[in-house]
């Protein structure tokens, strides 16, 4: 099962045609940074390979990599799936890379890479991009007062003003407000008909759900996939790169902040409203909002996740939270329980165990637990919306189009 994210759509191998492989064992992989050149090489022709140098990458983890010099002077790195989620995500980000056409890459403050070519290794594939230099980001370099903040405010601002064009045509998710308002309340029926969700914590989602001025915002191109570890410095810690691309659609633009609630608390709001200047925003705390809202929402994630892996210590561990959210939401007599919304420091410490991406995606089928007085909840908060979603047209701005050549990867 892949790591838990706040990802609403998630991208699965079945359904874009990629071929499902079992979980890749390390006892069948590459290892040798030698054969792993000769893989690159097999991948892209032509390629003359001078040096190879093992390297840590995002998501290391579920990876083996390496950087290869080549003889024009350039740099280039190999990337081997060691598992059936990294495969998938891999396939996704290929996906994401697709779309992002020169004309987009030309337009954006920071560099993307480029997938080169690909070749089987054993029973998955190995994948070689262009190498893109830079420093990771440290948790401590991100506070309100450092370069970091409006750079991350610029690098959002960009990919958000992508055109959505390059989503369409890639056959992308595009979401309209009204269908991010509707995968939510069937996030929460699913939820409510777990009977384990404390009844203050569903009052007070049921009522930032109809707050009307909450879900009127304009979808936007995202990344769908933003951390730290997107994101690569250059010498003036500002950023330089982006990484990963597997979650790119056009939705909410909330979503691409959501990462940042580990920050200090003062951080978002500092990125949030510099980020509000560049895309004039008349209301940048309705987006503060609803990133705190999704935060919260994790917590419901998590215990849909464990119910469908039928993982009874999950569950527990999900009902033991709602109990501290509880607590927090109750221990100012002063508040109205069933509007009070959590600070984000209160909400990154109640989620710090929480993994990260367990889809927020309702399968059609899932609508089968429901019964009739729970649909009716269901739809007493989708009803204002239907009217704005059945005449919701996405928006196509003009710009190029031009596809990235990546006939090898096919």
């Amino acid at each position: 099962m892949p790591p838990p994210s706040l990802v609403f759509i998630g991208f699965s191998a079945a359904a874009y045609g990629q071929v499902h492989t079992a979980r890749v064992s390390l006892d069948y992989m590459v290892r040798s940074h030698l054969t792993l050149a000769a893989l690159a090489t097999s991948a892209v022709p032509n390629l003359d390979v001078t040096q190879v140098r093992e390297h840590t990458y995002h998501g290391e983890g579920d990876y083996l990599s390496a950087v290869l010099s080549v003889a024009n002077g350039e740099e280039v790195i190999i990337r081997i799936p060691t598992s059936q989620t990294a495969e998938t995500q891999q396939s996704a980000d290929l996906l994401g890379l697709a779309a992002l056409t020169s004309g987009a890459r030309q337009s954006l403050p920071f560099r993307i890479t480029e997938a080169l070519g690909q070749t089987r290794a054993k029973n998955t594939r190995s994948i070689v991009y262009t190498y893109l230099p830079g420093y990771k980001v440290r948790e401590n370099q991100i506070t309100d007062d450092s370069t970091l903040v409006p750079s991350i405010a610029v690098t959002t601002a960009a990919i958000h003003r992508l055109p959505s064009k390059l989503v369409l045509d890639a056959g992308l998710p595009v979401q309209s407000s009204a269908d991010v308002h509707e995968e939510i309340s069937r996030l929460l029926a699913r939820a409510e008909a777990t009977r384990l969700v404390p009844t203050s914590v569903l009052n007070r989602w049921k009522n930032v759900m109809k707050d009307r001025q909450l879900w009127q915002f304009s979808t936007t191109v995202i990344n769908g996939t933003l951390s730290a570890e997107s994101l690569l410095l250059n010498e003036e810690s500002e950023i330089s790169a982006v990484l990963g691309w597997s979650g790119l659609r056009v939705s909410d633009p909330a979503l691409d902040f959501c990462w940042l609630t580990s920050a200090p608390a003062h951080t978002l709001a500092a990125v949030i409203n510099r980020y509000a200047q560049l895309r004039d925003l008349a209301n940048p705390a309705d987006l503060l909002r609803r990133i705190e809202f999704y935060t919260e929402l994790e917590v419901a994630k998590w215990l849909l996740h464990g119910k469908d892996i039928h993982d009874q210590e999950i569950i527990d561990d999900a009902v033991a939270m709602f109990a501290t959210l509880v607590d927090r939401i109750t221990g100012d007599h002063s508040l109205d329980p069933d509007t009070h919304s959590m600070s984000v420091t209160e909400v990154q410490d109640l989620l710090g165990r929480v993994p990260a991406n367990v889809s927020m995606r309702v399968e059609p089928d899932a609508e089968g637990i429901l019964d009739d007085g729970e649909l009716e909840a269901r739809a007493e908060v989708e009803d204002d919306f239907a009217e704005e979603k059945n005449n919701a047209t996405p928006q196509s701005p003009a710009g190029e189009h031009e596809t990235v050549p990546v006939e090898r990867l096919t």
